[in-house]
């Protein structure tokens, strides 16, 4: 197996970014300080039974090591927590983790932004984080995993909502629940059928309208999803925490399936109306026919394949995207997350908005394809200036596709030589992981907001020794939001850089996040805080 990079990575200017990937039988840390690698290692040692095999820096380059705190820390558990298969008590250990960790990260003051995956095979997420100011979680927090084709395990989950979700669960799913047992303090509903697997087009949206309204549901019980991310190269797990004060909320989702079908589930009329307006106003090739009418579904079937693409067209793919986000916020719906529930090649994300006031907002996307490709689509010149800089920073080189030969709605295309969406070259993987932190900084900077990692649109190539995988990994989208940059301390002006604030026309947009309470350190510890046995009603 190839290695990649041995350069060290590089200094960033920014001190509130940082990220964690998890790979078959590792956590690598980057730009973690040792109070968030003693999370981390606390966490392994608490949930995992292995524990710790080996740990330490990441030295890329032997003959310069990073002198101070290392940019790059791995933990190597012992045997294979991130991959398919083991034990149902391996999966639960590995879900625990993961959940001991977000809670402990975030009463130290990090958010999850997204979960990603970036390479096409080997890694499973890599979660980036940013610093702000809010108030610590009063409760530890629970998880949703999807398992196997029929089930979903959920676990450390307040005894209460397990008939909230049960009643959800019955409501959506015709075939209606097989089974349930409560283990411990995991909580298994096993499914008549197969929701998570190869099923027709109505068991297929009515699965994924049991995600959207559990997470409603849950809102009505002052508890809200999270994140979800993938940790096992199988489908999603999703995290929850208590939130006091919550108001319920309502969700809507959009399905991309298939190679070119868009399923619009269980949505009200005028949202229908709207996407379907966008996506005719956007998608060149046009919508072939309107498949299904049903109040469950309403499909587009869109000329060409967006969803198994790439160049030219994934690009379009992108932009329409980026345009029904758009659409999306100006009649009050918020992008939440896009939510991998079948892990299928040829179904991609399943996008979840949140209703809200209405406003118009302005997205960017910033797209890694092939091994070694970023492009980034519908981005004012501040911030391809801004990319540019960082792009500087990449120690193998890179070279710049000319402006005159870039499809239509891509403003910038580099190629970095290396091959940092690669699964083989580990340490141009590390490099590449430092290179999006780098843009998630500077694009914070310039009041760019990252909003969701999505599957859009990517074709697979077949092996016949291993696992199929993907010519792109995930999409990154950014929605223009003002008020970060109140929230924000730019760490740019350390190092003498003045990034322009961005025109608006028409004046800025509402704000879209409102400000972040106070800190108010320090906060509980996850083993010092156990969980309620009943939430507030």
């Amino acid at each position: 197996m190839g290695s990649g990079c041995s350069a060290p990575l590089p200094d960033l200017p920014y001190k509130d970014i940082m990220a964690m990937s998890f790979r078959n039988d590792s956590i690598v840390c980057f730009y973690a300080s040792k109070a968030e690698l003693e999370i981390t290692r606390n966490a392994i040692l608490r949930c995992w039974p292995g524990g710790i095999q080996r740990e330490g820096p990441k030295n890329l380059d032997e003959e310069h090591p990073d002198v101070g705190e290392p940019k790059c820390y791995k933990f190597k558990l012992t045997g294979y927590p991130f991959t398919i298969g083991g034990s149902k008590e391996n999966s639960t250990a590995v879900r625990r983790m993961a959940t001991a960790m977000l809670f402990e990260l975030y009463n130290l003051g990090w958010k999850l932004l997204v979960s990603s995956d970036l390479s096409r095979t080997m890694d499973v997420g890599t979660w980036f984080f940013q610093k702000e100011a809010h108030a610590p979680m009063q409760y530890p927090m629970f998880c949703i995993g999807i398992s196997s084709y029929d089930k979903f395990n959920i676990i450390d989950c307040p005894t209460n909502l397990h008939s909230v979700i049960r009643d959800v669960c019955t409501r959506t799913w015709a075939s209606g629940i097989q089974n349930e047992s409560l283990d411990g303090n995991v909580y298994t509903i096993k499914f008549n059928g197969t929701p998570w697997s190869y099923v027709d087009k109505i068991q297929s949206c009515t699965s994924r309208l049991m995600i959207r309204e559990i997470v409603g549901a849950l809102t009505g019980y002052q508890v809200m999803l999270y994140g979800n991310t993938n940790l096992k190269s199988t489908a999603d797990t999703f995290f929850f925490r208590y939130v006091p004060n919550q108001q319920a909320e309502q969700f809507t989702t959009v399905s991309l399936n298939r190679m070119d079908r868009l399923r619009l589930i269980h949505m009200e009329p005028n949202v229908v109306s709207a996407i379907e307006n966008c996506v005719r106003q956007t998608w060149v090739r046009g919508v072939q026919e309107v498949l299904d009418k049903r109040p469950l579904c309403y499909e587009l079937k869109l000329r060409g394949y967006p969803w198994w693409c790439y160049g030219e067209e994934g690009v379009s793919a992108r932009l329409l995207i980026c345009r029904i986000l758009e659409t999306m916020a100006s009649i009050g719906y918020y992008i939440v997350s896009g939510l991998d529930v079948t892990r299928k090649d040829n179904d991609k994300s399943l996008l979840l908005f949140r209703q809200g006031a209405p406003m118009q907002a302005r997205f960017l996307v910033c797209s890694l394809n092939s091994t070694d490709k970023v492009k980034l689509i519908n981005a004012p010149n501040e911030v391809v200036q801004a990319a540019q800089r960082i792009f500087a920073l990449w120690v193998l080189g890179h070279q710049v596709k000319p402006a005159a030969e870039l499809p239509p709605g891509c403003s910038y295309q580099v190629k970095l030589n290396g091959n940092p969406w690669s699964n083989m070259m580990v340490k141009d993987g590390y490099h590449g992981r430092a290179l999006l932190l780098g843009l998630l900084g500077a694009f914070s900077d310039l009041g760019w907001r990252l909003v969701t990692s999505a599957d859009v649109s990517a074709k697979y190539v077949h092996q016949d020794k291993g696992p199929d995988y993907p010519l792109d990994v995930h999409s990154w989208y950014f929605m223009y939001d003002p008020s970060l940059l109140a929230q924000r301390q730019p760490m740019h002006q350390q190092y003498g850089l003045l990034y322009p604030t961005l025109p608006v026309q028409g004046g800025p947009p509402p704000v879209y996040y409102a400000p972040p309470p106070a800190y108010a350190p320090p906060p509980p510890g996850y083993n010092q805080v156990a969980p309620p046995p009943m939430l507030p009603q």
